[in-house]
């Protein structure tokens, strides 16, 4: 287990993470900081446990925006994947034969792109 040392409000903190998450802990402290830094230049050097508490509620405050921006993503995501029409397998061939190749190479492109959405809805649904 490693040992670290952070600053927040030009205090330091020595906090234990896994090895490998000293950056990643580094990195984190240096986002609270800066959080309780913006609200020590609008409010004032307040006590530190109420600076702390200010910056936590802001910090839950953004992420409850990013959740609720993901979720709002998401289900527009479904609401377009759902659209899809249940003959897409089949579309390449229709297409290929009516149009030639280039239709084709839509329909690959188009379905790529459509796994790649997907993926990352997968992923924003993990976070």
């Amino acid at each position: 287990m490693a040992q670290i040392t952070v600053s927040v409000n030009n205090r330091t903190y020595s906090i234990a993470c896994d090895d490998g998450e000293e950056e990643h802990l580094r990195d984190l402290a240096r986002y609270v900081d800066a959080q309780v830094m913006e609200l020590v230049r609008n409010v004032g050097q307040i006590s530190e446990s109420r600076l702390l508490l200010m910056g936590a509620l802001l910090i839950a405050d953004q992420l409850a925006e990013a959740d609720e921006r993901a979720a709002e993503l998401k289900a527009q995501l479904d609401a377009v994947t759902s659209a899809r029409p249940p003959a897409a397998a089949s579309a390449p061939a229709d297409l290929q034969a009516v149009r030639g190749n280039g239709a084709a190479d839509l329909v690959r492109v188009i379905e790529t792109a459509t796994r790649r959405i997907e993926a990352l809805a997968a992923r924003l649904e993990r976070t």
